[in-house]
């Protein structure tokens, strides 16, 4: 069952122009996950309601000032893409995983005509949102947009009493 890994969902104002859009993140301490959902929220308020996602979202580990038409794989940082569902909200495949303790950063293309909620004070302190309404995406360090990164836990398997017993057994031997 998915979590919640960052959520940032207390948004004041809502877009107006067509951009595409970006945000960056922080996965906190504790687990690396993966079934990575994501996604924005349309409707500002306290929280935000409406949850969607339309297009392309790319999920980097590094800034990317580019050109939205210009993402892709090749793209520096580059992790994985995925489509929007119907439900909302972009999925990544379970094989891609984020790791604790790194910031990462998300990407549209293609969803322009889409507006999208923020909070115009800043309130996500481990991001900033970014947008290109056709220039390049610009990051706009004053804002953040309303959004939700959910998973599952990567659970570690302890190790197995066989192999415990036998490095216990190789200790004992020397």
């Amino acid at each position: 069952m998915a979590a919640t890994i960052v959520d940032n969902t207390n948004a004041t104002d809502t877009s107006a122009g067509t951009f595409d859009y970006g945000q960056s993140f922080f996965v906190p301490s504790g687990s690396a996950w993966n079934n990575i959902i994501v996604n924005f929220w349309e409707t500002a308020g306290a929280p935000a309601t409406d949850s969607f996602a339309v297009g392309t979202l790319y999920l980097l580990d590094s800034e990317y000032l580019g050109n939205q038409a210009d993402l892709s794989p090749s793209t520096p940082g580059f992790i994985a893409q995925t489509s929007a569902t119907g439900g909302g909200v972009w999925e990544f495949s379970s094989s891609i995983t984020i790791s604790p303790n790194t910031q990462y950063w998300i990407y549209t293309q293609g969803i322009e005509i889409t507006p999208v909620a923020f909070n115009s004070e800043n309130n996500y302190a481990d991001g900033i949102a970014y947008q290109d309404v056709g220039f390049g995406y610009t990051a706009v360090p004053e804002s953040d947009l309303a959004f939700t990164v959910s998973g599952t836990a990567v659970v570690v398997p302890e190790p197995s009493s066989a192999l415990l017993l036998g490095i216990g057994a190789l200790c004992f031997t020397k």
